[in-house]
């Protein structure tokens, strides 16, 4: 897939994957950023990112994948990202996903741009909608209350009033997830309902866990095509 760079010229640059509509596909003049978990591209999780992405392009969404770690230096793995979640990096790597969003609107000259994000993807996702406007947030088992055994640094965390900031959400999880326990996103969910709203959407009937979980089943690119027809229905939305 063609590669543009973000942050041109500094220490880190962060290079993004371009997934566009083909030639005989008609563009929906929209995009969609796609934030990868702790894993980032590695061999387990690249099929299935790498998937989703050509789904959205061959849907007629231009489909863009930040390796939004790069601005950090850090190497994706769930110990090492794991060290490096401080605020400090947090906020970098939020900046990398605006950055992100902001090229997707700057090329296709309009600001209806998405956001989907995997793990730790979705957490950083909803980051990012708070910092720069959305038209939709997609979240896959995102941790928003604390990384797995790991709390957030203080005040990085989500709760009711950041959830209020939101754009209109749509949630998957899998039933059976150890590694992000599914009450992190009916949590969310419930947020949403607690500020009387009803644009959020959460799907918890995948008979699976976390991607690469240890004590259940997990979510492979067989989930995949079972979720992202219900992701392009959300996503006519933007």
């Amino acid at each position: 897939m063609p590669m543009v760079q973000l942050f041109g010229g500094t220490s880190h640059p962060v290079q993004m994957e371009v997934f566009a509509p083909p030639a005989t596909v008609a563009s929906r003049g929209a995009s969609v950023v796609v934030a990868y978990g702790t894993d980032g591209l590695s061999v387990a999780s690249k099929p299935l990112l790498e998937n989703f992405c050509r789904e959205l392009s061959q849907a007629g969404y231009v489909a863009a994948l930040p390796h939004y770690f790069e601005i950090t230096g850090t190497v994706p793995g769930f110990a090492s990202v794991g060290a490096a979640l401080t605020s400090a990096n947090l906020a970098l790597w939020t900046k990398a996903l605006v950055e992100s969003v902001k090229w997707c609107e700057v090329n296709q000259g309009n600001d209806r741009v998405g956001l989907v994000g995997f793990s730790l993807g979705g957490y950083m996702s909803a980051r990012t909608a708070i910092a720069v406007p959305v038209k939709g947030l997609v979240d896959f088992f995102g941790p928003m209350t604390s990384f797995g055994l790991q709390p957030f640094p203080a005040g990085e965390e989500f709760n009711p009033l950041k959830a209020n900031k939101l754009p209109q959400t749509q949630i998957h999880h899998g039933k059976h997830d150890f590694v992000v326990p599914t009450s992190e996103s009916t949590t969310l969910l419930s947020w949403f309902t607690l500020a009387g709203r009803t644009d959020c959407e959460l799907f918890a009937d995948y008979d699976c866990g976390h991607p690469q979980d240890p004590e259940a089943r997990p979510w492979t690119v067989a989930e995949q095509v079972v979720a992202t027809p219900r992701v392009l229905t959300f996503l006519t939305g933007i």
